[in-house]
């Protein structure tokens, strides 16, 4: 069974409701240029949200600032510095998954065994 396998593909389907359309771009880009199984659709729509939330992460904290001040006076880490941090691990994690780290150029990897990485 290959992972994903490149191909020059037909029309990308369309994104899911509610991405931005940095994420959307990205999904269009993915679905033209892999073969994507169901299960692979959905890592990628999972995959096109958790950046989504690290952007809006990123900018709330850019305009906030990385500390706050919480409801007694103290000084805190902005709480979604963290968000935005965890948000990206998970879309690094599940571009791996997908086999998307991979250049398209290279052989199609073939799925390790189950438990096996």
């Amino acid at each position: 069974m290959e992972d994903l396998l490149h191909l020059p593909g037909p029309d990308p389907v369309d994104p899911p409701e509610g991405l931005s359309d940095e994420a959307a771009s990205w999904w269009r880009e993915v679905c033209g240029s892999y073969a994507l199984e169901p299960h692979h659709i959905r890592l990628l729509e999972a995959a096109c949200r958790e950046w989504d939330t690290a952007q809006e992460a990123d900018r709330i904290v850019r305009r906030e600032g990385l500390r706050i001040e919480d409801r007694f006076g103290q000084v805190q880490p902005h709480p979604l510095a963290a968000v935005g941090r965890q948000a990206r691990n998970a879309f690094r994690l599940l571009c791996r998954e997908l086999g998307l780290d991979v250049s398209p150029s290279t052989e199609p990897r073939v799925a390790p065994p189950p438990g096996g990485r």
